[in-house]
């Protein structure tokens, strides 16, 4: 049992930097966009 909230812990940190790796992609894929479009 004390396995789990450890193995919780380290999913939600990796989930963390997933997004925010995403969001980076997302805003410079938008910025592209809009020098292309300009």
């Amino acid at each position: 049992m004390n396995d789990s909230p450890p193995k919780k812990k380290a999913k939600q940190r990796s989930y963390s930097v997933r997004e925010k790796l995403d969001a980076v992609r997302r805003m410079q894929e938008v910025r592209m966009e809009v020098v292309a479009t300009g």
